[in-house]
């Protein structure tokens, strides 16, 4: 299967988008990642209620060996998946999944997902609210190097 992250949350404020856009890009920049930016703005600078509408916004970007993370959100504020994104199916929306993003990071190696995870970290508290993230690896929850190169090792 592989060492994988699956994370959810709300941004908390609609007019911060486009700011973490920027971050994220610099960081992804510098890494010499590959990213993609959908829209960096909220329509009328407000969420657009529980109902989602057809466009995507914030950014994703490809660490080497590493599924795509994602800083991606539906009209609504919420972080939600490109995969499931995709679908036109409103009962689809209203599942959990299409609100839980998941990457595996497996092949990146541990230093690499080290550095998505401080990402997120980052991101997570300067950005969003009501965030979760699980990681296979216990690095989240530890911030202990040891157990992330032992879960890497196993």
């Amino acid at each position: 299967m592989g060492l994988t992250i699956y994370y959810s949350g709300r941004i908390k404020d609609c007019n911060k988008l486009r700011q973490m856009i920027e971050e994220v890009e610099d960081i992804a920049v510098l890494k010499g990642w590959d990213y993609y930016i959908f829209e960096d703005e909220f329509k009328d600078n407000k969420f657009q209620g529980e109902m989602v509408n057809q466009n995507l916004y914030g950014i994703y970007f490809s660490p080497p060996g590493s599924e795509p993370i994602q800083f991606t959100l539906a009209s609504n504020g919420r972080l939600c998946s490109i995969l499931e994104f995709g679908t036109n199916n409103n009962i689809q929306k209203e599942r959990k999944i299409f609100y839980t993003i998941f990457s595996k990071t497996q092949y990146a190696g541990a230093e690499v997902h080290k550095v998505i995870i401080d990402l997120i970290r980052y991101i997570s508290v300067k950005y969003f609210s009501e965030f979760k993230l699980t990681d296979e690896s216990h690095y989240w929850e530890t911030n202990d190097e040891n157990i992330l190169k032992e879960s890497f090792i196993r």
